[in-house]
């Protein structure tokens, strides 16, 4: 990704969408990429990855069996271990009872802000793009350093 492109991708992607399961599914893969450019930085062949195409969750493990926690620390593992966790209620359960509830947790533990109003979508959907954009920023900065 270029230089702040992540931005422009929440901005042009997200932002416009009403639907808050998109916006978690669309974040979910900026965030995906950031990830697999971040691995790739650390790796020696990073073109045999697309070979054996992992997924969100083992580009993670690859990551973090490489350099550990020194970039990505515990706190964020668990933010984007539970992102993907949400992804994959989303992918095997239209129906999750709990899916509101655990979204609207994540938000708030992602973007560190609490939500005023659990009934307005508006705000969750901002919150949700805010913890989007502040775990892409953060990844877009390791991946620069």
């Amino acid at each position: 990704m270029e230089e702040f492109e992540f931005e422009k991708i929440i901005r042009e992607n997200l932002e416009p969408i009403v639907d808050l399961e998109l916006v978690l599914l669309k974040g979910h893969l900026v965030i995906e990429q950031l990830i697999t450019e971040l691995l790739e930085l650390n790796l020696t062949e990073p073109s045999r990855l697309s070979g054996i195409n992992p997924l969100f969750y083992r580009k993670l493990e690859i990551y973090l069996a490489l350099t550990g926690n020194a970039i990505i620390n515990e706190g964020l593992e668990k933010i984007l271990k539970e992102l993907n966790s949400l992804r994959n209620i989303l992918a095997h359960d239209l129906k999750h009872p709990n899916f509101d509830h655990r979204l609207k947790d994540w938000v708030q533990r992602a973007s560190r802000t609490k939500i005023n109003n659990p009934d307005d979508t508006s705000e969750i959907k901002s919150k949700l793009i805010d913890a989007i954009s502040q775990v892409s920023a953060f990844l877009w900065g390791a991946i620069e350093a």
